[in-house]
Parts: structure tokens; sequence; C-alpha cells
């Protein structure tokens, strides 16, 4: 039985992707903003980026301009509603998977071009072969899980690699 390969993605990707699933801006996600609805949308974001990416806890903190404790407190408190709520769990496997498996194309607004899905996947994987905390191992699988994921085919990896 061959291993499953876990794939991180960057966490703006996670955070990006997150906010367009629930109709929340970012910046309303990263604000100073207390309100229960806020503060439980950005928890769900924080624990779907610790699950998602590789992120540290410090560094998730950052995307949100919170501490690692209150940080590690919001995720936990996700995790332990996930355990005893049935129908939490069912909204937070809706929003894992609205993050995993977007596949919209980007717009970027001030030179009105679109980058097709492919381009994405090549940055993505790009990105991924740069990242220093894999190691060249996990990030050429990684890269290729992505290129494969999209319109371009991905070569195999050479068994001596």
């Amino acid at each position: 039985m061959t291993p499953a390969i876990r794939v991180f993605l960057p966490p703006d990707l996670v955070l990006t992707r997150f906010a367009s699933a629930t109709g929340t801006p970012v910046s309303e996600l990263a604000g100073p903003a207390i309100t229960r609805d806020i503060t439980r949308l950005r928890h769900e974001a924080m624990w779907l980026m610790r699950s998602l990416t590789s992120a540290k806890i410090e560094e998730i903190g950052e995307a949100f301009g919170r501490s690692p404790a209150t940080t590690s407190e919001g995720i936990d408190k996700i995790a332990r509603r996930i355990e005893v709520e049935g129908h939490y769990r069912e909204r937070m496997l809706a929003l894992h998977s609205a993050v995993t498996d977007a596949r919209p194309a980007v717009v970027i607004p001030a030179a009105c071009a679109v980058i097709e899905v492919r381009d994405l996947h090549r940055l993505m994987a790009a990105k991924v072969l740069a990242d220093p905390r894999l190691s060249d191992r996990d990030a050429k699988q990684a890269a290729l899980v992505i290129l494969s994921s999209g319109m371009t085919p991905a070569p195999e990896i050479p068994k001596g690699l």
C-alpha cells in the first residue's frame, strides 16, 4: 500500500479561498473586529490554515494579526466543536472542500489580465519547489501533484530522487 502524500497549500491561498467561500473580505478576517460572527469565521480560517498549510502557529497568527496564544485557542475551539457537533463537522468539511477544490481563474484588476488555471498550477508548483521548509523530495512530489491536478501533464518522479 502506497502512503498518501500530504500536499500543503500556501497560507495566503487558503485565506483568500476561505474568504471567497464564506463571502467575508480578507480585511475583516485579518482586521480588529471581534464580533461573534467574524471571530468564528476567523477561527475557522485559522483551523483550515493549520490543517492545509505547513505554517506554524506564529505564522498563522501573523496572517490574522493575532498572537500565537489567541491563534492556538481559536484552532482548539474549532477542533473541539467539530468533535461534538455533527452538523458543524459537515460545515467544516464543506469549507475544507471549497478551499482545496477551488479552481478559479485569477483576475488581476490592474492589468485586466486573466491567469488561466494551468498557469496558476505552474505558479503554485514553482512556489512549492522554492519553499525551504520542504525537503527536495517532498517539494517535488507536491509540485507533481499540483501539476497533475491541472491541465498540465506532470512527469513521473525518477526512482532515484
